[in-house]
């Protein structure tokens, strides 16, 4: 289990901390299939246990697809870092695909005011999921 959060954690750098948004994009992609993988709700694998898993989703991918976008150095308009944005959004709706109501629930009850994102502005993001 070491090695497996040990990669997990060289990812979720990666991504949250490369200066190159290829890397970030790369990482985010590695990241989405790995929620497809690990997360759904009929998994079956026991290693990483699934629910060490979800929690590791929550507490640790789901911050750095809000956090990088909004880093001084990701700027929007070079073509990298817009593929990379992509690949946020499409690990966020690979959440709401694997997990569906609890996903959205922890967005809107747990970690989008804990952000201080007002209701309304966090139930339009949760309506058009």
């Amino acid at each position: 289990m070491e090695q497996v959060n040990s990669v997990l954690g060289s990812i979720v750098e990666g991504a949250s901390a490369s200066p190159d948004p290829s890397v970030k994009r790369i990482c985010f992609m590695s990241l989405k299939k790995l929620v497809e993988g690990w997360s759904g709700q009929n998994v079956l694998l026991d290693y990483p246990s699934t629910s060490g898993f979800i929690d590791y989703v929550y507490k640790e991918i789901l911050p750095i697809c809000f956090i990088v976008p909004l880093q001084p150095t990701f700027d929007l308009n070079e073509g990298q870092a817009y593929l990379c944005l992509g690949e946020i959004v499409s690990l966020l709706k690979e959440l709401v695909t694997q997990r569906g109501e609890e996903f959205l629930l922890y967005l809107q009850s747990q970690y989008l005011p804990s952000l201080m994102i007002p209701t309304d502005i966090g139930q339009v993001l949760i309506i058009d999921s």
